[in-house]
Order: structure tokens, then sequence, then C-alpha cells
């Protein structure tokens, strides 16, 4: 009896229990495009990276070649241009580069938030300062765009949003605060 109990719980472990997928959460698609981005580390502090996976996707049937304009908000108040490669850093003014993804093909990028360089999203100043210059403490949606098409048909692509908390440190006192604002 107790053999047949055993055999009964494989079985059903082999065949009812799926195999866990990661789970992605996506953005709004244009053009067959779509983008999603994930961080284990969900609290931004300086010195400790601030690593964000970005994953672009295409679910049409046909190659995608696009010159395209990529960048990171936080919120509405901040925000980071960035180009994405094997090693993504911080875009030049204007600066769009060429993404090639396969039909049914995904792109995964690492990118150090704190390695690019932010700026308020109001100013038409280009981003020149580190992170922890610019973005005050607190807690902000983090989403990533990518802007792309010809001049007749410009598209734009947001991924999902992501809870991050921005930790500074007061430079008189060394200590990490949140502020209130």
């Amino acid at each position: 009896m107790k053999y047949i109990y055993t055999s009964l719980i494989l079985l059903l472990l082999i065949f009812r229990i799926p195999c866990p997928a990661e789970e992605i959460s996506w953005g709004k698609m244009a053009q067959g495009i779509r983008c999603s981005i994930s961080s284990s580390e969900l609290t931004l502090k300086k010195g400790v990276p601030a690593a964000v996976t970005v994953i672009i996707e295409n679910k049409s049937i046909e190659t995608k070649k696009l010159s395209v304009t990529t960048g990171f908000n936080m919120g509405r108040e901040y925000w980071a241009p960035v180009k994405l490669g094997p090693v993504s850093e911080h875009a030049e003014a204007d600066e769009t580069f060429e993404l090639s993804v396969a039909s049914g093909e995904q792109k995964r990028y690492q990118v150090d938030l704190a390695n690019l360089k932010w700026g308020k999203s109001i100013l038409s100043v280009w981003p020149y300062k580190g992170l922890f210059s610019v973005v005050k403490s607190g807690k902000y949606k983090l989403s990533f765009d990518i802007y792309f098409g010809d001049n007749s048909i410009p598209n734009w692509v947001r991924s999902n949003e992501i809870e991050v908390t921005v930790v500074r440190t007061n430079k008189k006192t060394d200590m990490a605060f949140i502020s209130s604002e």
C-alpha cells in the first residue's frame, strides 16, 4: 500500500506540477517590440551597484532593425539616456544606435543605473551628473523607454514600472536619510 501512495505522489509530481517559468512583466508593445525591466536590488545606495536587467522582445514575424534612442525614467522627475550594448553606457545628446532583434528573439542587457548620467526631466540640459548627485532620496517608479521610427511614423515603447528607493547620504554626518519631500 505504501508503494502505491509513493508511486501516486511521484506521478503527480512528474505530470501535474509544471516547471516554474520566469515571470516577466511587460510594458506596452509598438510594431511588435516590447520591453521589460527588473532588478534584484530595489534600494539604490551609493557604492552599491544598481543593476537593472532590460529585456527587449520582438513579437512580430520579421526581424526589426531599428535606429533607437533609449533611456530610463524615475517617475516624471528624472531621466538618464543609455546606449545599450555588451557594456551599456551613457548616451550623448541625440545619440542613436542600431538595435536588431530577430522575430521571436529576446535581447537582455545589464545596466548599472549608478554609471549613467542623470538629469531633471523638465530641463533642456542634457543629463551630465551621477545618479546620487541629482536624484533626491525617496521612492520612484522606474521605467525604460525606447524611441524609434522614421520621420513619418515615430514610435515609443515603455517598459513595465518597478518601484525603487533612492537613499542618499548626508555628507556632513555620512548617515543615510530619505527626504520627505
